[in-house]
């Protein structure tokens, strides 16, 4: 009994491993591919790394800097991971975004005085990871999230099991438009505390990469978007320490979209098998 119980528990864990190989590996390679162009260049690929993780983990502020960073990057990513879910590809998260922030500034300049307080950016960050884990629980253990996914696997199949596709189509892109509202509100209350002229930060086509890298899993989003808040906070540090370029925290952030998407590329240089893959739809509090 022991033993089956045991090769259950590491073919559970094999099945939840799995899906991280690519992604991992993806970052990996882009990690050594950037720190070879870091070299070309005549940089340190070594401290200029270290400089990264310095300025994205080395001190309490780093840290707290690189929750605020990830903060809208989870909420953006949630949103274009979650419209993947229903077969839809937002590309407009980024005017959604903008709307989200227009709308938390005029919220905030209507409110009283007294009620303009500032919230430690720490609130902001669980209180997206929060929203990640009620995106679980809605896609994985509600009807409503059946079937979304169902929607997104056969819409046809859908449509013939009786689900109103065009209902699920509307729902899945305003809940998808919400969460990057969200960030795009969470950007002006906690990082920059305004609305600046011309805002456009990127998150919304930053996202499509940080889904793709989650494997549009709300939990490998957050994963995703702390990697790339990560990036973005140490940049600075880096280019202060070895006077690298921050640009080349975008090239490794192509790279390793390039690597995820491409995903045939890690598996050829690592020698990975492709596994047989089935689209395997569950419904209700059954997983």
């Amino acid at each position: 009994m022991q033993s089956i119980d045991g090769q259950g528990f590491i073919k559970n864990l094999r099945r939840w491993l799995e899906p991280l190989l690519v992604p991992v590996l993806a970052i990996l390679t882009a990690v050594i591919v950037g720190g070879v162009i870091i070299k070309s260049v005549g940089g340190d690929p070594i401290a200029a790394y270290r400089g990264l993780l310095q300025g994205a983990f080395g001190t309490r502020k780093a840290l707290s800097e690189t929750t605020v960073w990830a903060t809208p990057y989870i909420f953006a990513g949630l949103a274009v991971a979650f419209a993947f879910k229903g077969g839809l590809f937002n590309i407009g998260a980024e005017g959604q975004l903008a709307f989200g922030a227009v709308t938390a500034a005029l919220i905030g300049y209507a409110m009283p005085h007294w009620l303009n307080t500032d919230i430690p950016a720490y609130i902001h960050f669980v209180l997206a990871l929060l929203v990640a884990g009620l995106i679980w629980w809605l896609l994985w253990k509600t009807t409503l999230g059946f079937e979304i996914r169902t929607v997104g696997a056969n819409p046809d199949a859908a449509k013939y099991a009786g689900i109103n596709v065009k209902r699920i189509i509307i729902i899945t892109m305003a809940i998808s438009g919400l969460l990057a509202g969200l960030a795009g509100a969470i950007e002006v209350t906690a990082l920059n505390y305004r609305h600046e002229l011309g805002f456009a930060v990127g998150y919304g086509f930053d996202a499509i990469a940080i889904a793709l890298l989650g494997k549009t899993n709300p939990f490998g989003v957050v994963l995703a978007a702390i990697l790339f808040g990560a990036m973005r906070n140490g940049g600075t540090r880096m280019q202060f320490l070895t006077q690298i370029p921050v640009d080349i925290i975008s090239v490794i952030q192509a790279l390793i979209l390039l690597f995820v998407a491409a995903d045939a590329i890690i598996r050829f240089i690592y020698r990975i098998r492709v596994r047989e893959e089935r689209v395997v739809l569950t419904r209700g509090w059954g997983g």
